[in-house]
Formats: C-alpha cells, structure tokens, sequence
C-alpha cells in the first residue's frame, strides 16, 4: 500500500512536470508494485507444497509465509531502492532514457556506459509477449499447487486490461509516435479539444490507465486465491 501511494504521487509529478529526481522514485515504486504479486504467488505455491506434500501445519505454514513474502519485498525495496539512487547519481536519466528500446532502436543507446547495443528480434518478441509470461507464471502456480485458479472473473478482467494497455503501449514504442489514433488527434487544429483527444489517446496514459486496473484486479484475483489455498 505504501509503494502504491508512492508511485501514484511520483508518477503524477514525474508526467506532469517532468522533473528528472521524481522519475527515478517513479520507476523504483512501479518496479516494487509489479513485483510484489509474483513474489507473493511463489510464495503461496511454495505454501501449499509444504501443506500438502510434506503435510506442514497450515496455520504455522501460512503465517511463516507471510513474513518470508514481507521479507522478501522489504529486499526487493532496498536493492532496487540502491540501484535507482545510483542511477540518479549517474545522472542516467537526467535527459532522454539512453536504455530505453527508442534509443537502441534509433541507434543512439547507451546501455550503462557499454555503449550501443542493437536491440535483438528476440528480445522485441519477448517484451511483447510479457503478459503471456506473466499469465503463464500465474497459472501454473495455482493448477499445478493451489489446485484452484480463483475468481475467474478478476482473472480474466486482469489479463484482458494489462493485454490491451500493453499492446496499444507497443504502437508508440515500435512505431517512433506511431500510435494512428493519437497522430489523428494531433492533426487537428488547436483547440482544447485536441489536447483532451491526444491526452486520451496517448499510448503511455492508456497503458497507465489499464494498468491500474490491471493492479487492482490482480489484488482481488491474489486474494481469492488465496482463499481457495487456506
């Protein structure tokens, strides 16, 4: 809950002013509230291995889990915590992001001081099929362990958020400004209206917005799951 209070006051400072120092807590806080759930299903499978494999205590199981995930994600805050300070004091993203898959596209990437590196084929496929592997991870902890896939609904609404925000994501950051419905707004002529319509359709807010919801789902669908385990 913290991380998400974090990020949702860095991330309106860092896209509503641009201020170099927010993006670097912007990126730290979204990091940790991405990761959280995945630690938090490892967790859960490794908890329903102990009950029903080696036939643990499930109430002794289930409280010694909660502080390993807190444990784990209190790491994960800290490291990735040291890492972006150091970035900041690098001054990496001060400007344009010299890492982003833009610059390498472009050729003008600086990946932490090693210079350009071309981006591969096969790293293009895998960035753009994250929510297949995020799925993938999701429900081979809960057929395989849980033995329950949860609420199917939150599930679903999940998935079909964090596909659709990531997949119009993709037009900007394949197609240099690419994104068709947005150029469409931009075309028009300046009025307030084509300032709402290209805020609306901006690929980063879409993917911003779906997101949320994405987050929001993948709580109640954890939750849920979890209900089903103990």
């Amino acid at each position: 809950g913290i991380m998400l209070l974090i990020l949702s006051i860095a991330s309106t400072i860092w896209h509503g002013s641009n201020a170099p120092n927010s993006h670097y807590i912007d990126l730290w806080s979204m990091d940790c509230v991405i990761i959280f759930l995945p630690i938090r299903i490892v967790c859960l499978g490794f908890g329903c291995f102990l009950i029903q494999v080696l036939g643990a205590n499930a109430i002794t199981t289930k409280y010694a889990l909660g502080w390993m995930c807190a444990g784990i994600y209190a790491c994960v805050i800290f490291f990735h915590g040291r890492f972006y300070y150091r970035m900041r004091e690098n001054r990496w993203l001060h400007g344009d992001c010299p890492f982003s898959t833009r610059a390498r596209l472009s050729n003008r990437s600086d990946l932490f001081g090693k210079g350009h590196i071309p981006v591969s084929i096969a790293a293009c496929c895998i960035f753009a099929a994250l929510p297949i592997f995020v799925l993938a991870l999701t429900l081979t902890v809960h057929y395989t362990l849980v033995g329950s896939a949860g609420s199917i609904l939150a599930l679903n609404a999940c998935e079909l958020s964090f596909v659709f925000g990531w997949c119009y994501r993709l037009l900007e950051r394949w197609c240099f400004d690419g994104c068709i419905p947005m150029g469409f707004a931009c075309r028009q002529s300046p009025s307030s209206m084509r300032t709402v319509g290209a805020a609306l359709l901006s690929p980063t807010a879409v993917l911003h917005f779906a997101t949320g919801i994405t987050v929001l789902m993948a709580y109640i669908h954890a939750r849920s799951v979890e209900q089903c385990a103990f």
